[in-house]
């Protein structure tokens, strides 16, 4: 839940911050209408977070062994 929360928050921060990353592109691609630059940031950030989550649900699996959640 945490990871989530956390890339939304960095997401937010750079739109509001401007900075260099997706959310600042996807600021700036809004600014001049280019709506497939703005749907592909969300794409983009759709996969980063896809990608973060399994990477975090593999980690949790092999570092947590004992818990019944992980004999799935």
């Amino acid at each position: 839940m945490a990871l989530s929360i956390a890339l939304i928050v960095e997401i937010v921060s750079e739109m509001a911050m401007g900075g260099e990353g997706i959310g600042g592109t996807i600021i700036a691609q809004m600014r001049f209408a280019d709506s497939p630059g703005v749907f592909s940031g969300i794409v983009a950030i759709a996969i980063v977070g896809s990608v973060l989550v399994k990477a975090m649900e593999l980690i949790r699996r092999r570092l947590l062994v004992w818990h019944p959640e992980t004999t799935r």
